[in-house]
């Protein structure tokens, strides 16, 4: 691993630490999470990593693929190939965990989708990761062939196209792809042109709208003047506009500081895709936070802040030991069975371009 790449191999573990930590928010059993205080601001505050973090992923991934080719190149085939294998392989490494321990949980329209996890979202960012690389040549010949000014313009309306549609309430044009294309461009954006941000002032001004907007709405759902549902729904969608402010000025930072080549961060960060197919799969979200962790009933703790942080870290090296264990065991076959399928594919690319 080069010395460079060990500020953006940290970025992905701390993007995944924020994920698992939101996931202790959203995938908790909850009480009452509409009653104004301050251990439910901290549960919806925490919430907002998720989002950041699979933003910095996005931007990670178009930071390093998006690069230019004088035609369409199918580079990214065995890597989706992969990706595809190892999903299938943790998805019923984890049914079968389930059959053995939970089988309450299960049904047969849940198995039977469980060996089609890509095709049934059964991890969003997996099956929206693999389009994300099929698109990723065309994406870059599109990319490449505007100048600076260009490539500006053309963020700038997927940005207001998406994020800004949701200051209106409105997410019909929304969905994960097209937010994972925006910040994959992004990514390549920066890398080619870069981008210079007063980081520390606007950074502080985001953390203080957020945090004063999540007041302000955690209250008005208290008093039950707006329905509670309705405007969370309403208020995740328009944070997504500053969240992703927060997320770019987050990777900047990230891009421009210098750490040393360290064999824990490369070991850590080598998992982290491993650790978010773990620990936020249809089977194991469930398992994890109610079961295993018995998180609800706990929002009015004094003791909330540390048992989500410590049961999080819980999470996330349980989870990193577990891909280790796994990889292990099956990666040289996962490597061999990507060739080998890569090897009969790639045969046919040629004829259809």
């Amino acid at each position: 691993m080069k010395n460079k790449m060990m500020n953006f191999e940290l970025l992905r573990i701390i993007s995944m630490f924020l994920i698992v930590v939101s996931h202790f928010s959203v995938h908790g059993k909850w009480e009452n999470l509409y009653i104004f205080d301050f251990n439910r601001l901290f549960l919806q505050f925490i919430r907002l990593g998720g989002g950041i973090g699979n933003i910095l992923f996005f931007m990670i991934t178009g930071y390093f693929l998006c690069e230019k080719s004088p035609q369409i190149e199918f580079k990214g085939i065995k890597k989706i190939i992969y990706i595809i294998l190892k999903t299938w392989l943790y998805n019923i490494i984890l049914l079968i965990f389930t059959i053995f321990f939970f089988r309450n949980l299960l049904n047969w329209s849940l198995i039977f989708r469980s060996f089609f996890p890509i095709l049934f979202q059964l991890n969003w960012f997996a099956s929206v990761y693999v389009f994300l690389i099929l698109f990723s040549p065309f994406i870059n010949r599109l990319f490449f062939s505007l100048n600076k000014n260009e490539s500006k313009v053309l963020i700038i309306i997927l940005f207001i196209s998406i994020a800004g549609i949701s200051l209106t309430g409105q997410n019909i044009i929304y969905d994960n792809l097209r937010w994972a294309i925006l910040w994959y461009i992004t990514g390549g954006y920066i890398k080619i042109f870069g981008i210079e941000l007063k980081t520390k002032k606007f950074f502080l001004i985001n953390f203080v709208v957020l945090l004063i907007s999540l007041i302000a709405v955690l209250y008005i759902s208290s008093t039950n003047m707006i329905s509670p549902i309705k405007i969370y729904s309403y208020y995740y969608e328009m944070q997504r506009f500053l969240f992703s402010i927060v997320a770019i000025e987050i990777f900047i930072y990230f891009e421009k500081i210098h750490i040393n080549e360290h064999k824990y961060i490369s070991l850590i960060s080598s998992s982290c895709f491993g650790i978010y197919l773990l620990h936020d799969n249809v089977f194991t979200r469930d398992i994890i936070w109610k079961n295993i962790l018995y998180i609800s009933g706990i929002e009015n703790s004094m003791l909330l802040i540390l048992y989500s942080f410590f049961s999080s870290i819980l999470v996330f090296c349980v989870c990193l030991l577990l891909d280790k264990l796994i990889r292990f065991l099956f990666e040289k076959l996962l490597n061999d069975l990507s060739k080998w399928l890569y090897q009969k594919i790639s045969v046919y690319l040629p004829n259809l371009m």
